[in-house]
């Protein structure tokens, strides 16, 4: 895995791991799905910067253990759309992921 790639899935888990503390603080609902749709929101983006959505990988030049890792990514956020982002306990990361796949 090249260091670009490492610093993006580091950005990721430190994402999710924000997304979650911000969840775990807030007391409304509603304002927990909005925060929890805007975490996802952005840990897409960073995902489209491999050229990788919603098991399409369109760009190549990166390696093999991102598109692994950007599949798994891919299972946990379509868990947590699943529930119209009101799954606040998913994690985003590779073992969730590699769990859902099966």
């Amino acid at each position: 895995m090249f260091h670009p790639e490492r610093m993006i899935h580091a950005h990721i888990d430190y994402l999710d791991v924000y997304r979650r503390y911000v969840i775990r603080l807030t007391k409304d609902k509603l304002q927990k799905i909005d925060a929890n749709k805007k975490m996802v929101g952005f840990i897409r983006q960073y995902m489209d910067m491999f050229g990788y959505f919603n098991n399409k990988e369109t760009v190549t030049h990166y390696s093999e253990q991102t598109i692994t890792l950007c599949g798994y990514y891919d299972n946990c956020i379509a868990e947590i759309e699943k529930s119209d982002y009101t799954d606040f306990t998913t994690l985003i990361d590779r073992a969730t992921g590699r769990r859902l796949e099966g």
